[in-house]
């Protein structure tokens, strides 16, 4: 298994020999001083490129990172196939022979500037273009609970909670009334055991 160093200088370089990848950034559990990880832990990474169209067209190129298992793209599932014309971000699930692991998004340069709004923990592995509003955050605020505001509690939001209380008694009597019933009928075990 390669270590984590290893790991990010093989990111690095083919971040560095592609001039198409004008930006890198880690997230997740490694870039998260206060976050439990280790050797197992996957590699969350980001690639700023020029144009996520060139990377998305011809898919040969992650090849490059490492001995790969398998590869999933939640961003083109059959239910939901992603626009190929698109810049759009792009992910990539790796998983390598040696057992590491790297969740890849590309995320097109032009979209750079929504970084700025991001305050989830993030380390800046490669900036080319010294873009300002890609910075490394080692606070966890994104991930703080705020006290709630008094309108939140009159949103009809509240009356969900009452479905959600129905649905275990709506689908033990089989009476699902509500075009929601039935989708959730198949929860009603786990919401009948006590």
């Amino acid at each position: 298994m390669r270590t984590e160093k290893e790991m990010l200088d093989m990111i690095l370089e083919t971040a560095d020999t592609d001039a198409r990848i004008r930006a890198v950034t880690m997230e997740g559990s490694r870039a998260n001083p206060n976050a439990v990880h280790d050797e197992y832990s996957d590699f969350d990474i980001t690639f700023f490129v020029t144009d996520v169209r060139e990377f998305t067209r011809d898919k040969e190129w992650i090849h490059r990172l490492g001995d790969i298992l398998i590869v999933q793209c939640p961003t083109d599932w059959y239910s939901h196939p992603y626009d190929y014309s698109s810049r759009d971000p792009f992910a990539f699930l790796i998983q390598f022979a040696d057992g590491n692991r790297i969740d890849l998004t590309l995320r097109d340069v032009g979209l750079i500037s929504g970084e700025a709004e991001n305050k989830e923990p993030r380390i800046v592995l490669l900036n080319k273009d010294h873009f300002p509003s890609l910075l490394t955050i080692g606070s966890e605020e994104a991930f703080f609970f705020s006290r709630p505001e008094k309108w939140s509690f009159t949103i009809p939001a509240t009356n969900s909670a009452g479905c959600v209380c129905m649905w275990p008694r709506e689908c033990a009597g089989r009476s699902c009334t509500t075009p929601s019933m039935p989708t959730m009928c198949w929860l009603c075990p786990c919401f009948l055991r006590c």
